[in-house]
């Protein structure tokens, strides 16, 4: 494919993003009438507005059958669209009902019910519909109507066909890894499947904090691997045959891993790569990615809102283009410089996202990487095959099999463990502007420029990179708060409170994001044993100490820091005041 044909198909997918995110409403009247214009001049721009206009339409269309469903009672069956998953101390999941898309809430005995129950499955439910909550984008994307509280389930029905198959399958990859423990066996599923649900807030926040999560979502690295593993069945079969059955794999792998954005987006880009080849028209990796983001918004719109789906489509958008010409200019041996360069191209790419969306890029990110997603492959290969067999055989084999799997699991997760807590920061916009604009005076200055000049720039350019590493978040004696944590550091003693609403997952990203590497003194002030258990579970060597009791023991020194404890109306305060040391 030319470039000139390449550039016309992502000014169409920009139009189209465009479109689906302002829900341009026109008509049908104004699309016949944009297309007949449109065919007749047949200028490139055209076709680009009539595309934001078709998407804009289509997403107007489904946000007007996204109303909010009225609060009323249910008694009956409805089929489970996704796993269930924890939330608080309970359950949610998405399920089809008369009424439309709803969101099971379940808690007490209905989720312990509910707990062993996949996508595809039906329950009968006695419940009661509420609202959908206002405000909330991240269930209207979803496409979900309204809340379904359960109160018990009355029945169940195990799904049928070929969601049955999948759902075997999955649970054969997950008893065959029970010998890996709880955490190692939701990691190992996550690498595989893309099933993070059981995984505890320290893991996720570690793989969050050294720039991981996307090893736990199925993304194209797993979809080719599916067609590795499919190639000696392909390669035998009929060329007639070749083609179906390769699409067949890609939607069984699809339903397998839940039809989640990043692996909708890859079984597209495979499905059109496989169809051009044996069409005799092969094209490029970006001319693909076009095509199969083109093809995926006009099919939902609202993809366009999810973040998941602009990650895949940036990360594997900057692999593509930074990537090659980066590798061309690295030293070392070929499989080096390109495993960083494409790791750069995808880090570089999603960086504005990340900081739209999270307020932060992890520094650890770069380095994490290139350690950590080599494992991650050969862990995609042998779940793929060997875990199957693991699940098959169950016991001491099972074990056997996946001593590999353990160990690189061990080793990713040492990986993502130790990132996250080495203090290293977070870039934020700040460090990405300057960072751009000294990259484009780089450009700008040239090869031909002065070599003070090029050094200059280039140490510049090295400053900014480094800074979150040399800027400390909580400066000597400081104190700082969020997340219902509180936090006192002196003379590299660090002592945390944790007040009663603060939860696991936010206390162990604010402790993260102020580059806390040790605690002293943990103060526990009504936080829920879950939160105390995943902050100790990081940070080991604090010392725990409960307000209420510690109240009637005077006060404590801790480095710079003199902790004591005073009793009032609302329960017994904290004071943190410098003091010399004992």
């Amino acid at each position: 494919m030319s470039p000139t044909a390449e550039r016309f198909l992502w000014t169409m997918v920009v139009a189209a993003w465009i479109g689906a995110l302002s829900s341009v409403t026109v008509g049908v009247v104004g699309l016949l009438v944009a297309a007949l214009v449109v065919g007749v001049a047949r200028r490139w721009w055209g076709y680009a507005i009539l595309a934001l206009l078709v998407v804009g339409q289509l997403s107007s269309w489904s946000f007007a059958q996204l109303g909010s469903v009225g609060e009323q009672p249910l008694v009956g069956e409805v089929r489970l669209i996704t796993d269930p998953e924890p939330i608080g101390r309970g359950l949610r999941a998405d399920v089809a009902t008369p009424l439309g898309r709803l969101q099971i809430r379940a808690s007490g005995r209905a989720a312990d019910d509910l707990i062993d129950f996949l996508a595809g499955d039906r329950v009968v439910v006695v419940a009661k519909v509420v609202p959908r909550p206002a405000g909330s984008q991240w269930l209207l994307n979803r496409r979900v109507l309204g809340l379904l509280e359960v109160d018990r389930i009355v029945a169940h029905r195990p799904a049928s066909g070929v969601r049955s198959v999948a759902n075997s399958l999955r649970g054969l990859l997950e008893d065959g890894a029970l010998s890996l423990g709880p955490e190692g066996q939701s990691l190992f599923t996550g690498l595989v499947v893309g099933d993070d649900r059981w995984q505890s807030p320290q893991t996720a926040d570690a793989f969050r904090g050294a720039g991981l999560g996307h090893l736990l979502a199925v993304s194209g690295q797993n979809v080719a691997f599916v067609l590795l593993l499919a190639g000696p069945f392909l390669r035998r079969a009929p060329l007639w045959l070749r083609l179906p059955a390769t699409l067949g794999f890609l939607g069984f792998f699809a339903l397998i891993t839940r039809f989640e954005p990043s692996v909708l987006r890859a079984s597209v880009m495979a499905a059109l790569a496989a169809t051009a080849t044996v069409a005799g028209r092969p094209g490029t990796g970006r001319a693909v990615l076009a095509l199969a983001a083109l093809i995926l918004l006009t099919w939902d719109p609202l993809l366009a809102f999810s973040v998941g789906f602009q990650l895949s489509v940036l990360a594997s958008l900057g692999i593509m283009v930074i990537g090659p010409p980066l590798a061309k200019r690295l030293p070392g041996p070929s499989g080096i410089r390109h495993a960083i360069a494409a790791t750069v191209g995808a880090q570089v790419a999603v960086a504005p996202l990340l900081l739209a969306t999270f307020d932060e890029v992890p520094v650890a990110g770069l380095p994490a990487n290139l350690v950590a997603a080599p494992a991650a492959g050969p862990v995609m290969i042998w779940g793929m095959s060997a875990g199957i067999l693991a699940g098959w055989s169950g016991g001491g084999l099972a074990e056997l099999i996946h001593l590999p799997t353990r160990l690189l699991i061990g080793w990713i997760s040492g990986t993502a463990e130790w990132a996250s807590t080495a203090g290293l920061g977070s870039y934020r916009w700040s460090h990405l502007v300057a960072g751009l604009l000294i990259g484009v005076a780089l450009i700008v200055i040239g090869p031909d420029a002065s070599a003070w000049l090029r050094v200059g720039a280039a140490a510049a350019l090295f400053a900014v990179l480094v800074a979150p590493v040399l800027t400390p978040r909580v400066m000597t004696g400081a104190s700082v708060s969020g997340s219902g944590v509180n936090l006192w550091r002196d003379r590299g003693a660090a002592v945390v409170e944790l007040e009663p609403r603060s939860r696991p997952a936010d206390a162990l990203e604010f402790l993260r994001s102020e580059k806390v590497v040790r605690i002293d003194l943990l103060v526990v002030d009504g936080a829920s044993r879950g939160t105390v258990d995943a902050v100790v579970g990081r940070y080991r060597e604090a010392h725990v100490l409960d307000a209420s009791s510690a109240s009637r023991r005077g006060a404590y020194q801790v480095g710079g820091l003199l902790v004591r404890f005073a009793s009032s109306s609302r329960g017994v305060q904290t004071i943190v005041d410098r003091r010399s040391s004992a």
